[in-house]
């Protein structure tokens, strides 16, 4: 998947690395602990079904190790939501 932004990429990642805004995979985490660094890890913790949900690796240049099950299509379901609220924000900051 892959997604062209029309935004500066230090604005793209600026936007990326806040957990207030929409559009990001730590929107509304309960817990959020981010190195923004290649190879920096990342922690955040969000309720699912009734119970928290931890989330953890490192920031690399892509996305991989997704589910090979059930689970395989909610992570392309997820991505495709996160980077279209990403998208939008800056679709509607444009059009201002």
């Amino acid at each position: 998947m892959s997604r062209v932004i029309a935004a500066a990429p230090e604005k793209v990642f600026d936007v990326w690395l806040d957990p207030n805004s929409a559009g990001t995979p730590w929107y509304g985490a309960e817990r959020v602990i981010l190195n923004a660094a290649v190879d920096g890890l990342f922690y955040f913790s969000v309720q699912y079904q009734g119970r928290p949900w931890a989330h953890d690796g490192r920031f690399r240049a892509r996305h991989c190790g997704v589910p090979d099950d059930a689970l395989g299509p909610r992570h392309q379901e997820g991505w495709t939501a996160i980077l279209g609220a990403l998208a939008d924000r800056f679709q509607a900051a444009h059009a201002d």
